[in-house]
């Protein structure tokens, strides 16, 4: 009985245009290879995948930008910030070396311009943008260039504005960031008048906290003062806070007016630990 099962699987398997059970797998996956109304092996699907090109992926900092993508975002960039570009003036030495500017923004608005641009690399994780920031923050531009020089940063057109790092990766820091502007037009005395002066009742939220603070202050007052004048209200003068109204933050510098608050504006506090 146990034969006959035998010779039935045999002559089955022979129907079915299968080889010998103990020919070499190979052989196998060549002879359905060539049988199109059976499926083959898995082996020979490992194999087509193994050979087929690989999409390299993409991390979250660059989509592999090339030069020319990496400049027109800067202009893009730089158009947020540069009022007027000086003509044959420049800023900046060496690497650093950019055309001189002009900007619309105050001194404390251009420093959280600044502040934001280096925030939003720091969820990259990414220890090259590290490297960039520290080489932007050098004085000494000899010490600057020997840091791009040993950490593999290649530069483009001589300067460090479009860069390429160790990976190949290219990179763009607005020329914001590497030099200040030559004058910030809103503290000049033509671009002084900002509005009448009046006082203002806003109200801050401290996030985790029911109670709110309200405030009168004058919108000719710096955003310096409001923070001060409502940490004193908490009791805790010399604390630290950031003021955010509107999704914009309120820096030191700034002057109230020049956010255009209005009477029961509302604010969003968060208190820095010291």
């Amino acid at each position: 009985e146990y034969m006959g099962k035998f010779e039935g699987i045999i002559k089955l398997k022979a129907r079915m245009g299968c080889g010998n059970s103990d020919e070499p797998e190979h052989n196998t996956i060549q002879h359905y290879g060539n049988n199109m109304s059976v499926r083959p092996t898995q082996p020979q699907i490992s194999h087509n995948i193994a050979s087929a090109p690989r999409v390299p992926a993409l991390r979250n900092h660059e989509t592999k930008m090339t030069v020319e993508q990496c400049e027109a975002y800067l202009l893009e960039e730089e158009k947020k910030v540069v009022f007027k570009w000086l003509a044959g003036q420049y800023a900046g030495t060496g690497i650093k070396k950019t055309s001189a500017y002009e900007t619309h923004l105050s001194e404390g608005e251009f420093g959280c311009r600044r502040e934001a641009f280096w925030n939003s690399k720091k969820e990259l994780n990414s220890s090259t943008w590290e490297i960039l920031k520290l080489i932007c923050e050098m004085e000494k531009i000899d010490d600057a260039t020997s840091m791009a020089l040993e950490h593999g940063i290649r530069l483009h057109q001589g300067t460090i504005r479009i860069c390429t790092g160790p990976k190949g990766d290219v990179y763009g820091l607005p020329v914001f960031i590497l030099n200040n502007p030559a004058k910030f037009l809103c503290n000049a005395p033509e671009h002084a008048d900002l509005g009448p002066v009046e006082t203002i009742s806003i109200k801050i939220k401290r996030i985790k906290f029911e109670k709110d603070v309200e405030l009168s202050i004058q919108n000719n007052k710096s955003g310096g003062e409001l923070k001060k004048m409502y940490l004193t209200t908490l009791g805790n003068p010399d604390g630290k806070v950031r003021l955010f109204c509107l999704g914009k933050e309120i820096c030191d510098d700034e002057l109230l007016s020049s956010h255009s608050l209005r009477n029961g504006y509302v604010m969003i506090s968060i208190h820095i630990a010291q």
